[in-house]
């Protein structure tokens, strides 16, 4: 190997300044360690996918390295408060994220963009998952080359029950595919309190999503109303809450999650 790119670069001279070194370069030296650097490969481009595609090798890409992140799950709705009661939801689950650097890749490959959970009806309905997202259906031995899971919806606290209800699993690693795997947060619990002279109560936040582009869960219903949306991307929504003679309340949508797709061309290694 070359001198590193730290000892070329301390010896040189900078606007009449000298390095800490004996600031003689070698151009042989420079271009040396530059080939080398640029045997690790480099970026020409990258793609972002917000919804379901085709992925195309451009010319000249030799590896790609792919980010998957899942659909946040919904939040849980609420039924009709009776006097002086609460009625509450919990949150949705975040979508998981996972990554993996794949060498030489095939011509193209299909790309599956996880969608958000739909907010479920006004009422005592639990939330709806968010969808996974891929990269390739069968190009890799009849599995994916990645796979991120959606977040799980948010759950129903019963009509008169009481306690604390965990909200929806975040997207779980241990169900994705990929050289780093990475949960999604789990949504906020739904708790209500019926304990004499009052009924308090609380919705739940939606989870956030997880990885380098997880979207914030949304917020809970900090009064009477529906939850919030989950954050992009991949966040989970908020569960509703309903008191004292309130209308049943819908639940926020879990938000979509993404793929994207970083190309090199050239060498690259893992190391």
């Amino acid at each position: 190997m070359q001198n590193p790119g730290h000892t070329v670069w301390r010896d040189d001279v900078v606007e009449g300044v000298p390095g800490s070194g004996k600031h003689s370069v070698s151009k042989l030296e420079v271009r040396a360690w530059a080939a080398e650097l640029e045997a690790f490969g480099h970026i020409i481009g990258h793609q972002i996918f917000y919804a379901s595609g085709t992925w195309t090798r451009p010319d000249g890409c030799t590896a790609i390295y792919v980010e998957a992140l899942g659909g946040g799950g919904s939040g849980a709705s609420c039924g009709a408060a009776a006097s002086a009661q609460v009625e509450c939801g919990s949150g949705g689950g975040g979508g998981g994220f996972s990554a993996s650097l794949i060498r030489s890749p095939p011509s193209s490959v299909a790309v599956t963009v996880g969608l958000g959970g739909a907010r479920p009806p006004a009422g005592s309905n639990p939330g709806n998952a968010g969808g996974n997202s891929e990269f390739g259906t069968t190009e890799n031995g009849g599995l994916p080359y990645v796979r991120a899971t959606g977040g799980e919806g948010g759950h129903v606290l019963a009509s008169a029950a009481e306690g604390c209800l965990e909200g929806g699993a975040g997207g779980n690693a241990g169900g994705v595919i990929g050289d780093i795997k990475v949960s999604g947060d789990s949504g906020g619990f739904a708790i209500v309190s019926r304990t004499p002279p009052a009924t308090i109560g609380i919705s739940g936040r939606g989870g956030s999503g997880a990885g380098p582009y997880g979207g914030a869960g949304g917020k809970e219903a900090l009064s009477i109303g529906p939850g919030h949306g989950g954050g992009v991307y991949g966040g989970g929504g908020g569960g509703a809450f309903a008191w004292n003679l309130s209308t049943a309340e819908q639940a926020g949508p879990g938000s979509n999650g993404l793929v994207v797709v970083w190309m090199y061309g050239g060498a690259v290694s893992s190391s």
